[in-house]
């Protein structure tokens, strides 16, 4: 499963932005569930949850006996958190769990449960050191075009997720708008790739300038 290229936003609060729950009682489920380039702003719920929840979102509900173990949670944005919420909720260690090039709110907290053990820390290295990831992510917060109508596409003038993302070619080469990624040097770290300057590319944006037929000043 991919989810991939979301701009998500509430004015109110909700219990996740995106939530897998997925488990089986009989055998490991196949394959990897990816998330990746996605916007995520608004406040959440409740503690037993984050933004961002893998796994269980309660302490009281059993974990299924075979729970998903591959997860790709990279590139995506959180922000518009209230202080303490949970940016990332695992409600068990994923071995195969590979987060990275994260944006992520710098008044939320990371919470992972693993064996029995919760670790809920207030601050991003803290949760590089119980994860052993997202050592290329930031606590930063975004510039966007207009927040005040939820247009959470990022402004041409932002610094803290243009060109900070990691490539992936082999999971999308677009963004919300369909416009083609990367842009620059590198990709941008949330739904939206900031697209300025030069225009008119055929084959459909390849991104290459090698291509670019026509330059509008």
């Amino acid at each position: 499963m991919t989810i991939t290229n979301n701009l998500l936003s509430t004015n109110g609060s909700w219990d996740a932005c995106v939530q897998a729950r997925p488990g089986n009682n009989v055998a490991p489920p196949p394959g990897q569930i990816v998330i990746a380039n996605n916007t995520c702003v608004g406040r959440v719920s409740r503690s037993t949850v984050g933004a961002f929840t893998l796994g269980t979102n309660a302490d009281k509900d059993p974990q299924q006996p075979f729970m998903q173990q591959n997860f790709v949670l990279k590139n995506n944005i959180v922000d518009g958190l209230g202080n303490g919420d949970n940016n990332i909720l695992a409600a068990y260690f994923p071995s195969g769990l590979e987060s990275d090039f994260n944006v992520f709110d710098g008044s939320g907290n990371y919470e992972l449960r693993d064996g029995g053990t919760t670790y809920d820390v207030s601050d991003l290295a803290s949760w590089r050191t119980v994860s052993a990831g997202d050592g290329s992510s930031r606590e930063c917060s975004p510039a966007y075009v207009e927040p005040g109508v939820q247009n959470y596409r990022l402004d041409a003038t932002d610094t803290c997720a243009r060109d900070a993302g990691q490539n992936l070619p082999t999971i999308t080469t677009v963004d919300v708008d369909n416009e083609h990624r990367p842009h620059n040097q590198a990709w941008d770290i949330g739904a939206d790739e900031v697209v300025i300057g030069n225009v008119f590319w055929d084959d459909f944006e390849t991104g290459d300038p090698s291509f670019w037929s026509m330059v509008v000043p």
